[in-house]
This record gives C-alpha cells, sequence and structure tokens, in this order.
C-alpha cells in the first residue's frame, strides 16, 4: 500500500537529488521493517533483501527506461514524439561504434540536467544493446528486470500462516545475514 504511493509519477521525479531520495527511501525501509518486525537499526539493505524489494531509485530508473523505450520505438502519443532523443547516428553521417545511443541534450543548469530526457537519455545508453533491441514492449520489460531490479527466490516461504510465525522467520533470516 505504501510502495504505490511513493513511485506515484516516479518518472517526472528524474534524477531526485540525494536528500529527497534518502527520504523516500527511508519511508520505504520504514515500511519494510513494520511487515517483516525487523528490529531497529537493521541495516535496510538487509530489510530489502529479506522482502525481495527493489530501492525506489532502481524501480524509477526501470519506469524512467520504460516511457524512454516508447518514446524511441514511437508508441507514445503524437504531442509526446517531438520529445525524441535522436540517436548520435542520426545527428552525423561518420559511421560510429555507439551509433544506437541517444544524443545527450546540452544541460546548462543542474535542474535540467536531472529532468526526464537528459537522465533517461544516460540510462539508455547505459543498457546493453540487446535490451534496446528489443521487438516489443513486454520484451523489452523482461529484460530491463532481468538487467535491474531483484529476481524473486524465497516467495514461496513467506505469507503462508499467522503473521507472527512469518516475522519470526524473517527476522531469524535477516538475523543469518548479519
Amino acid at each position: 500500500m505504501v510502495r504505490p504511493k511513493l513511485e506515484y509519477a516516479a518518472v517526472l521525479f528524474g534524477d531526485l537529488p540525494c536528500s529527497a531520495s534518502k527520504i523516500l527511501e527511508r519511508v520505504q525501509y520504514q515500511a519494510g521493517c513494520l511487515i517483516t518486525g525487523a528490529p531497529r537499526r537493521t541495516p535496510s539493505s538487509i530489510v530489502l533483501q529479506e522482502l525481495e524489494w527493489d530501492s525506489l531509485s532502481t524501480r524509477r530508473h526501470f519506469h524512467s527506461l520504460i516511457l524512454m523505450y516508447k518514446l524511441v520505438k514511437g508508441l507514445v502519443p503524437p504531442h509526446l514524439q517531438p520529445l525524441t532523443p535522436v540517436t548520435r547516428g542520426e545527428r552525423t553521417h561518420v559511421q560510429l561504434r555507439n551509433s544506437g545511443h541517444l544524443h545527450l541534450p546540452r544541460c546548462r543548469t543542474q535542474i535540467y540536467k536531472s529532468s526526464f530526457i537528459p537522465h533517461a537519455s544516460r540510462l539508455w545508453n547505459q543498457l546493453p544493446q540487446v535490451v534496446k533491441e528489443a521487438p516489443s514492449l513486454s520484451t523489452f520489460k523482461n529484460s530491463c528486470k532481468a538487467h535491474l531490479l531483484t529476481q524473486p527466490r524465497h516467495q514461496a516461504r513467506r505469507r503462508n500462516g499467522p503473521r507472527l510465525d512469518n516475522i519470526l522467520a524473517a527476522r531469524r533470516r535477516m538475523d543469518q545475514c548479519l
């Protein structure tokens, strides 16, 4: 119930300043502690690992890349298509090794540099070529998830039985990680 609120319009955040990102991550950490029953001062990485949650910044990157894929492939409404950045190969007639990379717009201010287009273009350029060339949106999402996000492993161990038993089992697993 908390994560959808924290991720609402996450693409618009772009590259959040560190202080704002820490505040959101802290809310997610507290929700994770409430769910797992983790004692105070448990490292956030252990709580997120127990819940198989990714950091909110990683999830923001994932959602930004999905929107960038839609922009690059022309799967957006007509009023958004002029925002699509050109590739380096389209800007020059010279054969380039990185011709599939998006051209990064020149940013004079830090605010613009952390906005969606420059930030998502940098993320896009960091993706492997195989992921960028996915033939469909669902294929792109799956390969991008495999590249960025944590894959679920222990779902069968949780959510069965009383909550107190789940909390005690989670605490035992987290104590083994410390």
